[in-house]
């Protein structure tokens, strides 16, 4: 079992971090439903995953928006900008963004954990077509690389 905090902020997420969180999602300026909280700049991202991960923290960051065709070119360049970060994994829940992540990653920006996915249940079918795998009825994750995953995790 994992638990996964919400970080609104950085603040937020040093709190949850040091009060024994095992993970934290967190969103960037674009691409994510977490609207009413702060957000995170791109030096803070960088700053709280090297935070959480400096005390045995995995951090998520949420690109679970439906996105219009705009947004969707736009999304690689984040994509790839997250991929330096050292990010565990991205939450999403539209199946065009999981496209997106999931070629532009494999692509152009190597390999790396995963990318969870919270979505109706409508959305299983597809996602398991497309090599997601489903737990505990609500979560899905789908591995790019899985001579890469951590053991354990």
């Amino acid at each position: 079992m994992e638990l996964l905090a919400p970080a609104g902020n950085l603040d937020k997420l040093k709190t949850a971090v040091l009060y024994g969180a095992d993970a934290v999602y967190l969103a960037g300026p674009k691409f994510s439903l977490r609207g009413a909280s702060d957000n995170f700049s791109d030096t803070e991202l960088c700053e709280g995953i090297k935070f959480a991960h400096l005390n045995n923290c995995k951090t998520y960051v949420t690109l679970n928006a439906f996105l219009h065709d705009k947004e969707l070119r736009e999304l690689p360049e984040y994509v790839c900008f997250l991929e330096k970060t050292s990010v565990d994994a991205v939450i999403v829940s539209d199946l065009g963004v999981l496209t997106v992540v999931q070629l532009f990653r494999e692509n152009k920006c190597g390999c790396s954990d995963c990318i969870r996915s919270w979505c109706a249940d409508g959305c299983s079918a597809a996602l398991k077509i497309a090599g997601a795998s489903f737990h505990a009825g609500i979560m899905l994750k789908y591995s790019f690389c899985k001579s890469l995953e951590k053991s354990g995790s």
